[in-house]
């Protein structure tokens, strides 16, 4: 059984697109808040014939459920000199209409430093804590639990122009994943990364960046048991950002990963990855944005150990008027599920998925800093031979009022 996204991250990535912070010029502290109502026909994102135990019984194939998203906060904008305070707190109240075991509270928080020292150095040190509750998917379970994952990251950067044209820079960062509920904890972790780069920069704007990052997790709280994913992982990517004109920007990233695992060398991968960019704006009121894509990600799969993934999207927004935004969005992507897990004795097929999705969304400001939304979305998945079981179709509307004060 599985489910493609946090419920929760859903919800703040449709108020984040619907309802932008509108921080006027010179504000320094922005409270806001927002009401959302969402209707889900798939909820839990299951095929025809497939059960998940919930609420003391057993439920099976789609079930719908709407929900409500409170969310309130503020944003902090601190301007001393040439140094920046940015802050941000949020606090979302997510609740079921049937589902009510689901419901939960969770969280938003941001410190962050952006620090100038002269004229040729600077950089970021700050943290993030995030509370969201876990997709089905990550649970990897036919039984949905009310499972609130907290994600901890600190992070500090220092960069260094030590060229009208070129920059070197280093950063650190520290990301500590918490579940709250107990079944879940071997799946806590902390992976801690370095990285150094070097960029290249044209006054037009054109730049070419290296950058070479290593990485190491550690779960601890895996027993014996346990397939332990503890692992280190070397990343070497190069990326660009190309102005060809005032109407087309394109942006472009090639890189190689390599993930080695402590106890188990057969889930060890490693592989090309990329991804390419192209924004287009025919005219002030109208912006194009296709990428592709081929990406590869650890899982955990009684076949494979890793996934392949390489698809497309395109975008579009257009303005009518300064008070109306129409956006909308389609995408299609392919998975292989790939590699040795270690731990199976048989041989299975390669599951291979295809996921798309389609989404329109309208804005309406009818005055400052207040912004309503109403939006679709539809997606469905496939699986091949015997992995079918993960197929599923789905169907979203919500409706979103958001005021900054």
């Amino acid at each position: 059984m599985t489910i493609n996204k946090p419920i929760l991250l859903s919800a703040l990535i449709a108020l984040s697109i619907v309802s932008p912070a509108r921080a006027l010029e010179g504000d320094t502290f922005r409270p806001f808040v927002s009401f959302s109502r969402y209707y889900d026909d798939n909820l839990f994102r299951l095929a025809e014939n497939e059960t998940i135990f919930i609420d003391g019984g057993v439920k099976r194939g789609p079930q719908a459920d709407s929900y409500n998203v409170l969310a309130f906060g503020a944003n902090v904008d601190w301007r001393l000199s040439r140094q920046q305070i940015l802050g941000r707190a949020t606090k979302s109240l997510v609740r079921y209409t049937n589902f009510n075991s689901l419901d939960y509270d969770g969280s938003d928080y941001l410190a962050q430093w952006n620090w100038q020292l002269g004229n040729y150095w600077n950089g970021q040190i700050g943290a993030t804590k995030t509370l969201s509750q876990s997709s089905f998917t990550d649970l990897n379970t036919n039984i949905a639990v009310n499972n609130q994952r907290t994600i901890d990251n600190a992070f500090a950067t220092a960069n260094w122009l030590f060229h009208p044209r070129w920059q070197i820079g280093s950063g650190i960062s520290q990301v500590k994943v918490l579940n709250s509920d107990p079944n879940q904890a071997f799946n806590d972790f902390t992976e801690q990364s370095e990285e150094v780069n070097l960029t290249w920069r044209t006054p037009k704007g054109t730049s070419l960046r290296a950058q070479l990052r290593l990485a190491q997790a550690d779960y601890p709280n895996r027993q014996a048991s346990t397939i332990d994913n503890s692992y280190t992982q070397q990343e070497l990517n190069i990326s660009t950002t190309w102005p060809y004109s005032g109407l087309l920007r394109l942006q472009g990233r090639i890189g190689y990963v390599e993930r080695e695992h402590k106890t188990i060398s057969e889930r060890d991968f490693s592989g090309l990855t990329g991804r390419a960019s192209a924004d287009y704006f025919p005219s002030g009121k109208t912006a194009l944005s296709f990428s592709l894509y081929r990406e590869l990600a650890a899982v955990s799969e009684i076949s494979s150990s890793y996934r392949l993934a390489t698809g497309i999207s395109l975008n579009a927004a257009w303005s009518p008027t300064a008070k109306i935004t129409l956006r909308g969005g389609v995408s299609d992507e392919t998975a292989k599920f790939q590699g040795d897990p270690g731990f199976y004795l048989f041989d299975l097929p390669v599951r291979e998925d295809r996921t798309q999705n389609a989404s329109l969304s309208l804005n309406y400001e009818p005055m400052r800093s207040t912004v309503i939304g109403l939006g679709v979305q539809t997606g469905r998945r496939e699986s091949n031979n015997v992995f079918t079981v993960n197929d599923y179709k789905f169907n979203t509307m919500f409706a979103n009022v958001r005021v900054d004060f």
